[in-house]
């Protein structure tokens, strides 16, 4: 399954809609998903996972005017569907688009790198869990280069990155 939210084209920002591309059929389909009520709005550069095989998170982006930090979770689990902004507990990662994130299998989301609003490079990231609400920084060990254009994989314990360095 793949699912898409937001996005910026030649005309402008897209909308909030939610899409949604089941491969689970011989043929595959796209569909929309209607989603009630206030969401996480029209942005692009944001992350979106899926979190403890339920939590659909939107984490940041930009909405056309500034980068933006705040957090929204889909219970896909709970019907009829619904988006409920989330106010973690603790520092969590400054506003950002372009970051990129791992969900690990019990729960954990990673959420690494990323813009500001002058285009320069995030180089931290922080930690988020769905269920708790709960988002924290990652100390970095050891000073670490910018990068752009990275992509990260998380299994139960490790988390892989893959960058093209500047």
């Amino acid at each position: 399954m793949v699912v898409i939210q937001g996005g910026i084209g030649p005309a402008g920002l897209f909308a909030e809609d939610l899409h949604v591309l089941d491969l689970t059929q011989q043929r595959p389909r796209w569909h929309r998903v209607g989603v009630p009520g206030p969401g996480p709005g029209p942005r692009y550069g944001h992350v979106m996972a899926l979190v403890g095989q339920r939590y659909l998170m939107v984490i940041g982006g930009n909405d056309g005017k500034r980068p933006l930090a705040d957090v929204w979770a889909l219970d896909t689990a709970a019907k009829p569907y619904e988006w409920r902004k989330l106010e973690p507990e603790g520092e969590g990662p400054p506003p950002c688009m372009y970051a990129t994130a791992s969900a690990r299998s019990d729960g954990l989301l990673l959420l690494c790198g990323g813009r500001d609003a002058n285009s320069a490079e995030h180089s931290d990231g922080g930690v988020n869990r769905g269920k708790d609400k709960v988002c924290s920084r990652v100390e970095k060990k050891r000073q670490k280069q910018n990068r752009d254009t990275r992509r990260n994989v998380a299994n139960y314990r490790t988390v892989y990155f893959f960058c093209k360095l500047d």
